[in-house]
């Protein structure tokens, strides 16, 4: 139950910082309130109730008060979460990548509740891909595919952006494919790109063009 002058805040756990002597400052993406931060007071203390609550890439839902520039953690639960991402540095690195993007992106976006969902869809197909090396196609198949969304929600023509950039006919093929078909199903389908990697390279000089933000590219060398 909430209590009187508390707030519910539940989404994705993408960012964690030590904050204090024992503290957490954790940056949690919401659906519903875009990009929050809440601080978690003595979260580093061994069995704290609020470990959990504080791990990168945990799904939360958190009871807090307003303070200032964030919220005060008061009590909550884990959802679920994706740790085996953690667990493969490169995929870490890409996934890591496009939460600093989508970051930028919904500060300024009237469609914070759909790339929200976005990052979360990503969150769980890569927490449910091997190690990089073995699914390096189909991871990023899934990470263009955010970006492609993410373009259009935006307002902005994607394929006729891609036609102007380099690699252009691995990213007009992929949106010609996902044309007419619903997100949930685009994302969810297994459909690997054999040149999603030139497709990543070209979305990058695309954002770098249209946001001003970089893509790592140097993560994916082709």
């Amino acid at each position: 139950m909430i209590r009187g002058g508390a707030v519910n805040i539940t989404g994705l756990v993408t960012s964690v910082k030590n904050k204090g002597d024992s503290g957490r400052l954790v940056e949690i993406f919401t659906q519903d309130k875009g990009i929050v931060y809440v601080f978690a007071p003595g979260a580093r203390r061994l069995f704290s109730k609020y470990m959990a609550l504080t791990r990168l890439f945990a799904i939360v839902s958190l009871e807090c008060v307003p303070n200032g520039e964030f919220y005060l953690l008061k009590d909550g639960r884990q959802l679920g979460g994706f740790e085996s991402i953690e667990r493969d540095a490169i995929k870490f690195a890409i996934v890591a990548d496009v939460i600093k993007n989508l970051r930028i992106v919904s500060q300024n976006s009237t469609n914070k509740e759909k790339i929200s969902a976005l990052l979360m869809v990503l969150a769980e197909l890569a927490d449910k891909c091997g190690d990089f090396e073995a699914d390096s196609k189909a991871l990023l198949t899934a990470v263009d595919k955010v970006y492609i969304y993410v373009l259009a929600y935006e307002g902005m023509d994607v394929t006729g952006l891609a036609r102007r950039a380099r690699y252009s006919d691995a990213l007009v093929a992929m949106c010609e494919y996902m044309k007419g078909r619903t997100v949930s199903h685009v994302m969810t389908d297994e459909k690997v790109f054999e040149n999603s990697d030139e497709a990543y390279c070209t979305l990058a000089d695309i954002y770098r063009e249209q946001f001003d933000m970089t893509i790592d590219k140097d993560i994916i060398r082709i």
